[in-house]
C-alpha cells in the first residue's frame, strides 16, 4: 500500500487491519480518528459495511465521499469478514480504478 498510494491517502480496511495499515503503509485509515465517540464508531462499523457490501456505486460513493476515502484495500481478510469476492460496483465503472492483484487496492477516481 505504501508504493501504491500516495502519501495523503486514506485507505478503507477492516478494522482488524486498520492499525497494520496505518503502521506499515504510514497511510490514514478511516479508522484512524481516536477522538469519535461510541455511537460514532458504531455509525462509522455500519458504514464501511455499507461500502464493502453493498451493489450501489450511488450508495458505495456517498460513503466514501463523507469520509474522504480515496482507497480501497480488499483484502482476504476483508473478502471473509464482508462474505464477499470482490466489489460489485467497482468493476467496469468509471470511478474506481482496480489493480487485478488477488489483494486489491482500489483507487477511487471520482
Amino acid at each position: 500500500i505504501k508504493n501504491l498510494t500516495p502519501k495523503d491517502a486514506v485507505v478503507l480496511t477492516p478494522i482488524k487491519e486498520s492499525h497494520l495499515i496505518t503502521y506499515f503503509s504510514e497511510r490514514k485509515t478511516v479508522w484512524d480518528n481516536v477522538d469519535i465517540s461510541r455511537a460514532d464508531m458504531e455509525n462509522l462499523a455500519q458504514d464501511v459495511n455499507t461500502i464493502y457490501t453493498t451493489n450501489s456505486e450511488t450508495k458505495a460513493l456517498n460513503l466514501i465521499k463523507k469520509y474522504e476515502i480515496t482507497h480501497i484495500y480488499l483484502s482476504d481478510l476483508a473478502k471473509e469478514e464482508y462474505s464477499i469476492k470482490q466489489l460489485e460496483y467497482a468493476y467496469d465503472k468509471g470511478c474506481f480504478e482496480t489493480d487485478g492483484r488477488e489483494a486489491e487496492i482500489i483507487k477511487v477516481i471520482c
